[in-house]
């Protein structure tokens, strides 16, 4: 029997999966997990009905559509929904709904984008429809013009302002035109950054500005805008090196791009490019990695200090090791780092160097390991010291790595000669942790 609640703008129903279509006005259309299946075959809570609207013999779900997809693979035959005649009123109830399970950034502004374009599609004016949209949405005007405005650029950037777990397959290989390394770079472009490229890059080839947008996804705000600004004053000139002058603080020696010096074999870099196209990698993940097995080559413990201005070496901290798996710390050093290797005196390393004794040390581990970095990079002050407040230093204190090994210097051997995959080193180390904690 259907079931039938009657109210002001809405009734709620059961209907047929098979009446049921994507609005395409809907923000959220990611593929449900396999949790919410399973939950879903497990029992579907009939209080939490989609909110959808009628039209042609269809009902659109403007909200629920993770829900649905769920439920359509666990075998649901129909579905609870609040259904709507009006678009728009459908639209804000979405809206209010994603109280509940929160939108990302770019969903909200997608929203208020096709809110505003169900407006000029029911016949309203341009005014008609901005006044509407801020009636039904917690946004100012000038907000909303910003939002709308971002939505003249090429597909391609759109994509740079979604969270990483959002961008599909197939827009990533779109982005993969302009920079074949783009998963390396693991940011979002904002909305002050895009909403400076709508305004000043209008009547730039499409091309040009996804690639200016991938250019400046690795930058700091203020040099991104920076660079977009300086592009547009100077349309002939190649914006390539116009970003690389912003980076680079115009061309001082104040800047240490630590991939520079992989990336001059063409060889290594090709091999490295090829990896990143087939998985997902941060550079925070590898550098970690790293480092971490070059520390561990020395089989002994390791810390990160500094040299205060007086020259007296000071300890910054024990960097904790999380029990069962790799972890670094984040710490922000003034000063050049220096490795202290118990047992040994302490050796000043710049970072790069640190980075280069390990890439030579393991340049022959599994592919993965090979995935380097582009963007990462190291500010120095005008002392040439590297700068506190931009630069963040990654290392590991492997204490309980060391004591392990000292138990087990025998598989410590096996893995140095035969160049067992790091996983397997990390699977002992999560057993011989729960052994000890037992």
């Amino acid at each position: 029997m259907v079931k039938k609640h009657e109210a002001s703008d809405y009734i709620i129903k059961d209907v047929s999966i098979n009446d049921l279509e994507l609005d395409p006005m809907n923000p959220r259309q990611e593929i449900p997990s396999d949790e919410l299946v399973d939950s879903i075959k497990e029992k579907y809570d009939h209080d939490k009905s989609l909110i959808t609207w009628y039209d042609n013999g269809k009902y659109w779900i403007s909200d629920g559509w993770e829900r649905y997809q769920a439920g359509f693979q666990a075998g649901l035959t129909k579905f609870p929904c609040r259904v709507y005649k009006d678009h728009i009123k459908a639209l804000k109830a979405a809206k209010q709904a994603s109280i509940v399970n929160p939108w990302t950034d770019f969903q909200n502004y997608t929203h208020y984008k096709n809110f505003y374009d169900t407006c000029i599609e029911s016949g309203m004016t341009h005014h008609e429809a901005i006044k509407r949209t801020i009636k039904d949405n917690p946004i100012n005007e000038k907000v909303l013009l910003r939002y709308l405005n971002i939505f003249d650029l090429p597909s391609p950037v759109l994509s740079l302002m979604k969270e990483e777990r959002n961008i599909c397959e197939k827009e990533m290989k779109k982005l993969q035109k302009y920079d074949n390394m783009i998963k390396l770079r693991h940011k979002k472009l904002g909305i002050k950054i895009t909403h400076s490229m709508a305004l000043k890059l209008k009547g730039f080839p499409h091309d040009t500005i996804c690639e200016i947008a991938v250019d400046v996804l690795g930058m700091n705000s203020r040099d991104a805008l920076k660079a977009i600004e300086r592009i547009s004053q100077n349309p002939d000139k190649d914006p390539h090196e116009i970003i690389k002058k912003i980076e680079k603080g115009y061309e001082t020696d104040r800047i240490l791009h630590v991939g520079d010096f992989i990336f001059k074999d063409p060889n290594l870099k090709q091999t490295i490019v090829e990896y990143v196209a087939s998985r997902f990698i941060s550079t925070k993940t590898f550098i970690k990695e790293l480092i971490e097995r070059w520390l561990l080559s020395t089989g002994k413990h390791s810390i990160l200090i500094h040299a205060p201005a007086q020259g007296e070496n000071k300890k910054i901290k024990e960097i904790s090791f999380k029990r069962g798996n790799y972890s670094i710390n984040v710490l922000q050093v003034s000063g050049t780092p220096i490795i202290s290797i118990e047992g040994t005196p302490s050796t000043h390393f710049s970072y790069s160097e640190i980075v280069q004794r390990a890439w030579n040390r393991y340049s022959s581990l599994p592919q993965y390991l090979k995935n380097f970095l582009n963007s990462l990079r190291i500010e120095f002050d005008d002392n040439n010291q590297i700068d506190i407040k931009k630069t963040q230093e990654y290392i590991l204190q492997q204490k309980i790595v060391d004591e392990l090994l000292k138990e087990n210097k025998d598989l410590y051997k096996k893995i140095e000669e035969k160049n067992i995959k790091i996983e397997k080193l990390k699977e002992f180390q999560k057993d011989k942790c729960i052994e000890n904690s037992k």
